[in-house]
């Protein structure tokens, strides 16, 4: 057939990101968003794997980009 596939990749790692680099994609026609690994948390350090929070505050990230209608449409692949 003559579709081509669309997909967006970005390499982006600040909350207020998120949402605008998925609008891009989705203003581009992409149907696929892949985000950068470690995009919600930010770290690359391992010491921060061991504070408590850094997994509750990502999880509450995660479920707002799922709540928001910014994410209707397209699949977002995040890293946790």
């Amino acid at each position: 057939s003559g579709r081509s596939p669309s997909a967006f990749v970005c390499g982006l790692a600040f909350y207020h990101t998120y949402y605008s680099s998925i609008e891009i994609a989705k203003r581009k026609g992409a149907r696929y968003r892949l985000g950068p690994e470690l995009e919600i948390c930010g770290y690359g350090c391992w010491d921060h794997y061991y504070e408590s929070d850094t997994l509750l505050h990502s999880l509450q990230v995660l479920a707002a980009l799922l709540e928001s209608p910014v994410t209707q449409d397209i699949i977002c692949d995040v890293g946790m």
